[in-house]
């Protein structure tokens, strides 16, 4: 949010997909050199250093088809848990022991070993379902994201594999048994929280159907677009809220470690949200974007 802040950088770091397009890139080179050969017959122009710094770190770009590398990402480091948590790895000894509290009330706090496996399947489900929309609905494209954005998305995922279960840490040091000997009873918690991940998790895959079926730039027509311009990422903030309830542990209401990763998804798709709005607004009829919210239907 603070890089958005800052016009120069939100423009050159935040942007990608249509919103990157070479087209808009050549387009502001062409200005530039254009305006240094006016400028030449009459006198050189005085460019700070740091003007050329941030120019060069703004050019630094990788294709938007990294995306992929997310889920790639978050699949594999969900398998490496996955075989750490169930041989009780060195690893995870080692996060347990940074994650150690001196409280004698911790482990009654903590998330249940159920808990555990339960959230771990669901991250799961979630980076296959994203993976594999990534490949089915790709398309040839030059579009491009800095790669600050593409290095920070992979840091995201890696940590994320491990606050789905880091609350856990004291019921798994109080056990020797392995992740999947406990069992639980299904709680109308859990069936709740389910129930709202698999329907945010089917709009999302229906407005990336609906998205990648476009032949063109366009404002998505259909139900899901109907009143707001960005259903995946609301259908993506929902995912997460889901997580932080559905890994809350005993008496609290949410998973404070799993609120910081909602947060982040928040800021993240807030941002990219306006300026989705923004590149509508500027290519499309006003009177039919406006209409439209960004993430919230009829709110915002």
């Amino acid at each position: 949010m603070s890089v958005y802040a800052i016009p120069f950088l939100g423009d050159r770091l935040l942007a990608y997909g249509s919103r990157s397009s070479a087209e808009h890139q050549s387009t502001a080179v062409d200005a530039n050199i254009k305006t240094q050969k006016q400028t030449s017959s009459k006198t050189q122009p005085v460019v700070p250093p740091s003007s050329d710094l941030l120019h060069t770190i703004a050019s630094i770009r990788v294709p938007h088809s990294f995306f992929t590398h997310f889920y790639v990402t978050s699949l594999c480091a969900s398998l490496f848990w996955l075989h750490q948590l169930y041989n009780r790895g060195a690893a995870v000894d080692w996060v347990i022991k940074l994650d150690a509290s001196p409280s004698p009330h911790a482990t009654a706090a903590s998330m249940t070993l159920g808990q555990i496996w339960f959230l771990w399947t669901l991250l799961v489900l979630q980076g296959s379902r994203r993976l594999v929309e990534s490949y089915i609905y790709s398309k040839p494209s030059k579009s491009t994201m800095h790669v600050a954005h593409w290095l920070i998305g992979l840091a995201f995922y890696l940590v994320d594999s491990v606050a789905i279960w880091i609350e856990g840490a004291p019921a798994l040091s109080a056990h020797d048994h392995n992740l999947f000997s406990h069992k639980e009873l299904v709680t109308t918690k859990a069936l709740l929280g389910v129930t709202l991940f698999i329907v945010a998790s089917i709009v999302q895959n229906r407005a990336h159907a609906r998205l990648a079926s476009l032949t063109s730039y366009q404002i998505p027509p259909g139900k899901l677009f109907r009143h707001v311009l960005c259903p995946h990422y609301t259908a993506e903030i929902i995912i997460y809220l889901c997580f932080a309830i559905l890994a809350a542990p005993q008496g609290k209401l949410l998973n404070g470690t799993m609120v910081a990763a909602l947060v982040f998804v928040v800021a993240n798709l807030s941002v990219t949200a306006v300026g989705t709005r923004q590149w509508y607004l500027k290519h499309f009829d006003a009177a039919d974007v406006g209409r439209r919210a960004r993430l919230v239907p009829f709110l915002w």
